[in-house]
């Protein structure tokens, strides 16, 4: 059995996993109950949503254009916008998180470096997961009942405990003797596609180790995935409002910051299913209907995914590519060493 019907059969069984969630979501809340909700639900609040989660968007390009100017690439806002957000429709279409490597293609078509744009990207995921577990944790502490409030705190210290691993890593090598140990590593070896993956390694790591140790950047990047981090929390709250179940703002906080914790392990093309499944179990837990609580869910990943592909999708098209260049671009995604 070769390694592309493999492949092609775990992309079957990533879509057919997504769906079966999504169909059990859909029948646990019943058709006649999710039309009436629809129905009655305030499209003036949905507008807001979408409103406010767009001012995210102004923020998450802000973010990756700072930590650009940082690594000496002063590019234009509009293109940073393109590339980010079209990484972000692929990521939601496309399982195995595609869209980030996509996005370190697409900025060294504007000249940056392989290094310098995976160690951006790299940075972006690692801010938004420590910005969460910071929302997650306080909001936590105020809605669940004190035995739960240990387990959370226990938690997150854990989550929290791991990510700081390869910070401390680089702290303790302020002389930077890995990239030295790795250049050595590189010219021993003389297998071509090993000597390619250990050199971008070293690029990777030399690049991040100027953002993690540029202490304003780091307080800036983090003061902006707090804001999105915030509107995103938000959008789900006007959305919670438009179909007629104002939650207590930490409330969606804390099932907003779990659903996307729990998203980030690519089982599924754009967490479709865990996410919705996650946020609506979080909120009922705290008390929620469920079956609003899933529509919660279903509605708020929808539009913040619809979002994404509307404007990313033109955009990827606006970076000079059509079809074709976009199944070539996912081929070399699979051959790594070829991007």
């Amino acid at each position: 059995m070769n390694q592309k019907y493999i492949t092609r059969v775990f992309q079957v069984i990533f879509y057919l996993l997504g769906g079966l969630i999504l169909f059990l979501l859909v029948r646990k809340v019943g058709l006649s109950k999710l039309t009436y909700i629809f129905l009655h639900t305030s499209w003036e609040w949905i507008l807001g949503a979408i409103f406010i989660y767009a001012i995210s968007w102004l923020l998450r390009t802000w973010r990756l254009w700072t930590l650009l100017e940082s690594l000496g690439h002063r590019l234009k806002f509009l293109e940073i916008a393109k590339i980010h957000i079209a990484g972000f429709a692929l990521n939601a279409v496309f399982p195995a998180k595609i869209g980030d490597i996509a996005s370190i293609g697409f900025l060294k078509a504007q000249r940056v470096a392989f290094g310098k744009g995976a160690a951006v990207i790299l940075q972006t995921r690692i801010l938004d997961i420590l910005t969460v577990l910071l929302l997650i944790i306080p909001s936590g502490l105020v809605v669940l009942p004190s035995q739960e409030e240990l387990w959370m705190a226990r938690s997150g210290l854990i989550v929290f405990g791991l990510i700081l691993i390869p910070l401390s890593i680089m702290l303790l090598d302020r002389g930077q003797r890995i990239p030295r140990l790795l250049e050595r590593l590189e010219q021993g070896i003389g297998h071509a596609i090993l000597k390619f993956t250990i050199a971008k390694i070293k690029d990777t790591y030399q690049a991040y180790h100027r953002i993690a140790f540029d202490k304003s950047l780091l307080f800036n990047t983090t003061m902006m995935s707090l804001s999105l981090w915030i509107l995103e929390s938000f959008t789900c709250y006007c959305i919670a409002v438009a179909v007629g179940l104002p939650l207590m703002f930490w409330a969606i906080v804390l099932a907003l910051g779990l659903a996307n914790m729990a998203k980030s392990v690519p089982i599924t093309p754009g967490g479709v299913g865990i996410y919705e499944s996650t946020l609506a179990l979080i909120l009922s837990w705290q008390g929620y209907p469920l079956e609003t609580a899933i529509v919660i869910g279903l509605l708020d990943h929808f539009l913040k995914k619809l979002f994404n592909v509307l404007i990313g999708w033109p955009a990827l098209y606006s970076l000079g590519m059509d079809s074709r260049d976009i199944l070539t671009l996912l081929t070399k995604i699979r051959k790594t060493h070829k991007i």
